[in-house]
């Protein structure tokens, strides 16, 4: 729910027709994080999956602790790690939607979470990612989500005072709201245009012009938490799904490994097919399969997490990287089958918990 308006329609958020959203205000009382807030708890009660990003140490989202993904971006290597693995996401949803012979995720007889990324205070986090030479990491991946990612059910929420620090080519592909107080150039930069004699001047704070309506944005914290209480806690993070890598994916470590603040290290693939015993069936040393089996997963991820299929194509692969081809592959199922349960078994949220049924559509 995006507000209501003036005449008491309750006005929403339509990810179909709308999947991407921007929120802009001035520093201070405009509403724009009260207005961001609204809409995420909206989309956790409607069963989406809510992921945050904010670089202030996420002070105004404490509410959602345990119902959203909260990440700290105050380092903006963070965001842009994020959003590699967003891609991941997408790519994943993309081959499934061409499998189901579907062109968007509403098509589908059983439909992935969708998933809402919220961005906070986007044009700092850009300003500092500049700074620190890693813009080009945020910028790519972000572009081609607010392009193409609609139909694969994900959805950018971006909140920021203007749009000043922004790369161009995203606020195209991204609807826009000038709310509460603004100044005149930034509020028709977000698309805003005076009407009925109003203008950014005399809106008051969470107050805002769609789609030719005026709509007061409801003051929700003091409500959040009984609003969230029903919401469970996400079973499936997406800073930990694999990043994209292009055609070089990577997967989670096994724990015992993992890095810093507990998130898996990923594999390093450099090694993966570069034995070729051609008719000759490989030893079972130690170690053997492990590159195999990593740059399976990596191309495969969807194997993590949902039903337990794709044995035979292991198998296939483990024969081409002994063989040079996959003829053969039959004799390699029996190796096959413990070391796809085995890494699947090894793969861990940070929590200890083992990873489930797939509900994000490949994360």
């Amino acid at each position: 729910m995006l507000g209501q308006t003036d005449s008491g329609e309750l006005m929403r958020w339509d990810m179909a027709q709308t999947p991407h959203f921007r929120v802009h205000g001035t520093t201070q009382g405009a509403g724009k994080t009260n207005a961001a807030q609204v809409l995420a708890a909206a989309a956790l009660r409607t069963g989406a999956h809510v992921v945050v990003f904010d670089p202030a140490g996420l002070k105004d989202w404490q509410d959602f602790a345990g119902h959203a993904e909260l990440v700290d971006a105050s380092d903006p290597a963070t965001l842009a790690d994020g959003a590699a693995r967003l891609l991941t996401i997408y790519h994943n949803r993309t081959r499934q939607l061409v499998e189901a012979g579907a062109r968007n995720i509403g098509e589908m007889a059983r439909p992935p979470q969708r998933i809402v990324v919220v961005l906070c205070e986007f044009g700092a986090q850009c300003e500092q990612a500049r700074a620190d030479g890693v813009m080009g990491d945020i910028e790519t991946p972000l572009l081609q989500l607010a392009r193409k990612a609609a139909a694969a059910g994900i959805s950018l929420l971006i909140e920021d005072q203007a749009m000043k620090r922004w790369p161009r080519a995203l606020s195209a592909n991204v609807a826009g709201v000038a709310i509460g107080r603004l100044p005149l150039y930034d509020a028709q930069a977000c698309g805003f245009v005076a009407r009925r004699g109003m203008t950014t001047e005399t809106l008051r704070p969470g107050q805002f012009w769609y789609a030719g309506q005026l709509v007061s944005v409801p003051h929700v914290q003091p409500v959040l938490r009984e609003l969230l209480a029903s919401v469970p806690a996400p079973r499936y993070l997406v800073m930990q799904t694999p990043r994209w890598e292009g055609e070089r994916n990577s997967v989670p470590s096994a724990p015992g490994t993992a890095g810093a603040g507990g998130v898996p290290p990923v594999l390093p693939l450099e090694n993966a097919g570069t034995e070729r015993n051609a008719g000759t069936l490989a030893d079972d040393t130690p170690g053997r399969w492990d590159d195999v089996v990593a740059a399976w997963f990596a191309a495969n991820p969807q194997a993590l997490t949902g039903p337990a299929q794709g044995i035979s194509d292991l198998a296939r692969a483990m024969c081409r990287d002994n063989e040079g081809n996959e003829g053969n592959y039959n004799a390699y199922k029996g190796r096959a089958h413990p070391l796809f349960h085995e890494f699947r078994k090894a793969v861990h949220l940070p929590n200890g918990e083992r990873l489930g049924t797939d509900i994000t559509g490949g994360v």
